[in-house]
């Protein structure tokens, strides 16, 4: 009986060494995905682009929040080294033009490609209207952090826009949806909105933010604690950064 015990003590170690091995091999894959992020983060910093303010771009726990505090002390650094530009004059007094909120819709060329136009507010529809106040409902809630009730601002948007087919909205709508669900932890959910997002993106032939939704579809694996998939997404988000947010 002494010899099982001990024979089945020797098979758990061996077993619980192979799988923490394999765990940190995901992580040194994963920090090492975050230092390419981080350059290229640093590259497009002196370029005056910025790229997904909200992700994450790490797993939670040892070596990786290590990484990530390591992005944030460079980031700090780049600011710091960055000098102030000079103070501007001030601008000269103008009368003030009663502002007219131009709302980004689109339409399809006689080739057939979606592109993106904007229409001014008393051009927009009743529909067109209740789209565009819905996604802003729902990014103000957002912003409280209140999920449920962003996701019911987010699901009218996405009625909405289906209904005048506006997939510049329909698209927004999606993204919406997928930050509301990651706010209630509903990980595996907010990775099918941003699916829909990408494929909406390849039926506009449009490609702006894609880059983000990879991001986070990695982030959510991570918060998943599935590193393997969490690597994946994170090398699509690297190659999607250098192209403009479509893969090749």
């Amino acid at each position: 009986i002494v010899g099982i015990t001990e024979t089945i003590a020797l098979i758990g170690a061996t077993v619980g060494g192979i799988a923490a091995g394999k765990r940190k091999r995901e992580v040194d894959k994963l920090n090492e995905q975050l230092r390419k992020i981080n350059l290229q983060l640093r590259q497009q910093a002196r370029a005056g682009i910025m790229y997904a303010p909200g992700l994450t771009y790490a797993p939670r726990g040892g070596t990786a929040e290590a990484a990530a505090a390591a992005m944030e002390a460079a980031a700090a650094m780049e600011a710091t080294m960055a000098a102030p530009p000079p103070p501007l004059p001030p601008p000269p007094a103008v009368s003030p033009v009663p502002s007219r909120e131009a709302k980004p819709t689109t339409m399809r060329t006689p080739g057939g490609q979606l592109v993106s136009v904007s229409l001014e507010e008393e051009e927009m529809t009743a529909d067109q209207l209740a789209c565009r106040d819905a996604l802003k409902m729902g990014k103000s809630l957002l912003k409280q952090r209140n999920g449920p009730g962003a996701m019911v601002r987010f699901e009218k948007a996405l009625m909405l826009s289906k209904a005048i087919a506006d997939k510049v909205q329909e698209r927004r709508a999606y993204r919406g949806l997928a930050a509301s669900s990651r706010l209630n932890r509903q990980y595996t959910t907010a990775i099918g909105y941003l699916e829909k997002v990408l494929e909406v993106s390849r039926e506009m032939q449009e490609y702006t933010g894609d880059a983000d939704a990879y991001g986070t579809i990695a982030d959510c694996y991570t918060d998943m604690g599935e590193l393997e998939k969490a690597a994946l997404f994170y090398d699509k988000y690297i190659a999607a950064m250098s192209n403009d947010g479509q893969l090749v």
